[in-house]
């Protein structure tokens, strides 16, 4: 059974990752004993060749900073192509904040960032006790904070 040249890349660096082998002497040893397809022998390459398929797909990466392994997009020749470039910048959307509506409204009513309270109901839920206790340790913070600028106030003096 004949493996894809991608497929057969994805091996060699997931051995390369698990074994901290670096890739380049892996593909020269395969290479030396016939064992890569034509696609993944070591060639100089040509300095001009463009990582990605387009200009559009190039200037989205590079706007996003987006750092990818040379070789491994669905284009021709490993090119990166728009669609590529976009599927590796997806941010995977945050995980749904469960809260009781009680507590969203306290929360809402006393200006509280929901995403630092820590709920203790079911599957996590945030509820109005949770909301109660944040702002009562943020107010202790902040009083011990005050106490230690009046210990040095009079430090100082």
């Amino acid at each position: 059974m004949a493996t894809s040249s991608k497929t057969l890349t994805q091996i060699i660096n997931t051995i390369c990752d698990e074994y901290e082998l670096d890739r380049q002497q892996i593909l020269k040893q395969l290479s030396t004993k016939d064992l890569l397809p034509a696609k993944l022998l070591l060639k100089s390459k040509p300095k001009n060749v463009p990582f990605y398929a387009s200009k559009q797909a190039e200037e989205l990466a590079t706007l996003s900073n987006l750092i990818l392994d040379e070789g491994m997009g669905s284009g021709k020749h490993g090119k990166y192509t728009l669609a590529d470039v976009k599927k590796a910048i997806e941010i995977p959307h945050d995980k749904k904040i469960l809260i009781s509506p009680t507590a969203l409204n306290f929360a809402n009513d006393q200006n509280i960032s929901i995403s630092e309270v820590i709920g203790t109901g079911k599957d996590s839920r945030i509820l109005l006790s949770d909301v109660k206790k944040y702002i009562k340790e943020s107010v202790s913070d902040s009083d011990s904070d005050s106490d230690s600028d009046s210990d040095s106030d009079s430090d100082s003096e």
